[in-house]
């Protein structure tokens, strides 16, 4: 009668199991044009979202510059720097504040993780 238990038991644990693999398991739907259009969206949006944070000394844009990047492109070539800065007074009678758009291009990079 014990082993009837186990068994059985057994059994039941087995095909519960079974039952929740096949239950988990749910195929990728088509999306539809109002889906895609969505992800595109957003996608978009999310491509305004700075990659990079940039200090500079000096570099005729001030004592110090700080401000924000992106890099976009097919290989991420191509980075964009929007900085202030501030350049104190020095031959002037009072200090300036600076603001730059900056534009980086990168032909080659080489990993040096490896």
């Amino acid at each position: 009668m014990k082993w009837s238990r186990y068994i059985i038991s057994a059994l039941m644990a087995l095909t519960f199991t079974e039952v929740l693999a096949d239950s988990i398991y749910v195929s990728q739907p088509t999306g539809s044009r109002y889906d895609k259009r969505i992800q595109r969206y957003r996608k978009y949006w999310a491509s305004l979202i700075p990659t990079q944070f940039v200090i500079q000394n000096a570099g005729n844009m001030g004592i110090v510059s700080a401000g924000m990047g992106w890099d976009y492109g097919k290989r991420c070539q191509w980075e964009t720097h929007l900085l202030w800065g501030y350049i104190p007074a020095h031959q002037s009678t009072r200090g300036k504040l600076t603001m730059t758009l900056k534009e980086n291009y990168i032909p080659w990079s080489i990993d040096l993780t490896r």
